[in-house]
């Protein structure tokens, strides 16, 4: 499977678990390219989550299902994956990412100027 389709199958798994997110960065911006030349290279997908630990961790749950390791820095994001957990990560506003072999996506709490509840409402549907 390509990383493009991977990527849009991770989302359906959120989409499907209920999970409330945004995609932002370069990832997201190539969606929108007019034609390949518009296209940056990027090795990651950028999501934006809200400062909520039980979406945080239905998140991490449908990243799990998907068959993505989900990592905080250079190690494994630990054991179990609980509102405990997400309680923590949510109050430090740390950085999770989701990586299968074709994919590696970045679960960020934080975008700089912006408030998640600020997106949100004005978030543009991907393409296709």
């Amino acid at each position: 499977m390509s990383e493009p389709d991977s990527f849009l199958r991770l989302v359906r798994q959120l989409q499907t678990g209920g999970v409330r997110f945004v995609v932002h960065g370069v990832s997201g911006a190539n969606y929108y390219a007019q034609s390949a030349g518009l296209v940056f290279v990027t090795e990651d997908r950028d999501l934006f989550l809200p400062l909520d630990p039980d979406n945080l961790l239905c998140a991490w749950q449908a990243c799990e299902a998907g068959g993505h390791e989900l990592w905080c820095g250079s190690e494994p994001l630990g054991r179990p994956l609980d509102r405990f957990l997400a309680d923590k990560v949510v109050a430090t506003r740390a950085l999770v990412r989701a990586e299968s072999p074709e994919l590696r996506v970045d679960l960020s709490l934080v975008m700089k100027g912006f408030e998640f509840e600020d997106v949100w409402p004005r978030q543009a549907p991907l393409p296709g």
